[in-house]
């Protein structure tokens, strides 16, 4: 006898999925995963990186939350997510946010973290810092410019190195994770 359910299964995953929303974790053209949530109003894309990330803020925050910037985030509903996930008393106002923004919330809650949380971020960074690396590409028009960017792109090949080795990733992040917030800083202060 056919199911009366109104839950529909992906024929891929196995997964209920409810009508009008749909989940799906598959790799793009690049051979990228990320996850899909699309509801009927609010379609979007998470990068696996930062669902990743916002996983770690929200079972290890005392590790993640020192280390993670809102410049870790492409995807609005992420920034969203992470903007509720490291405010006080979060978990009493998912309900106040966005559905996008609540389904990816509850879904990284009932998600475990099986990854180390630094590894995390740093998979976070290395997203972060190959997107400055593209726009310092497209940016530059002469080869000056060339020759004031290439210490900073070096340096930050060095630290995306170092967050690939067990024994130098946590400091690699850390020097990362400072030089992004002085950059915030003296950006904000240009202004």
């Amino acid at each position: 006898s056919k199911s009366t359910s109104r839950h529909r299964t992906n024929a891929a995953s196995g997964q209920e999925t409810r009508p009008g929303s749909q989940s799906t974790n598959t790799p793009d053209h690049f051979g990228v995963r990320s996850v899909r949530l699309r509801r009927t109003d609010t379609p979007t894309t998470v990068p696996q990186a930062e669902m990743n990330l916002l996983r770690a803020l929200v079972h290890d925050p005392e590790i993640v939350v020192p280390l993670a910037l809102p410049s870790m985030f492409s995807d609005r509903v992420a920034l969203d997510a992470y903007h509720l996930v490291t405010s006080d008393g979060w978990r009493d106002r998912i309900e106040d946010t966005s559905a996008a923004v609540s389904t990816l919330v509850g879904r990284v809650i009932v998600e475990e973290l099986d990854a180390d949380p630094i590894e995390l971020v740093s998979r976070a960074l290395d997203a972060l810092i190959n997107r400055r690396n593209t726009e310092l590409r497209y940016d530059v028009n002469d080869i000056e410019q060339l020759r004031q960017h290439q210490p900073t792109v070096q340096w930050l090949a060095q630290r995306q190195e170092e967050m690939h080795s067990d024994d130098t990733r946590t400091a690699a992040v850390e020097a990362v994770v400072d030089w992004l917030r002085n950059l915030a800083e003296s950006e904000q202060s240009d202004e």
